[in-house]
């Protein structure tokens, strides 16, 4: 189990006194970490640190397969994205995590790179409250 870090939000879905699923947010370093997504060549240190740094970071969100389809995933994403400082919010995917990709855009989230192939790369994604993608194009 990873390491809480102060500020961190975990939050909790049940149905009845059952768990059904689970979100966990961060607060994003500022500056942001020097090496952590050198893989997504469309943000730059200078992006990462405007775009990210300060940010929450959505880290992750689970729903029990028995609970899919019935709008937990869509709650808990809506309650960690409402938890972000200054409607900075964000998500990176990894190669494992890349089925997600379309749960993501359906709630309004943006990719700040092209979603490729090559499953070696991370998806970040932004929501269409976050200031650097009001007003700009997908993966731009």
């Amino acid at each position: 189990m990873p390491d809480f870090v102060a500020g961190s939000w975990l939050i909790v879905a049940t149905v009845g006194h059952e768990i059904v699923g689970c979100a966990r947010v961060e607060p994003t370093p500022t500056p942001f970490p020097v090496g952590r997504l050198d893989g997504v060549p469309e943000l730059d240190a200078d992006r990462r640190n405007e775009w990210l740094a300060g940010g929450t970071e959505l880290v992750e969100l689970v729903v029990h397969p028995a609970a899919r389809g019935h709008g937990v995933g869509s709650l808990l994403e809506a309650t960690a994205r409402s938890a972000a400082r200054e409607q900075r919010s964000w998500v990176v995917l990894t190669d494992v995590e890349r089925a997600a990709v379309p749960f993501f855009l359906r709630r309004g989230w943006t990719p700040r790179a092209a979603v490729t192939q090559d499953r070696s790369r991370p998806v970040v994604l932004l929501p269409s409250s976050h200031p650097a993608v009001r007003g700009c194009r997908p993966g731009g």
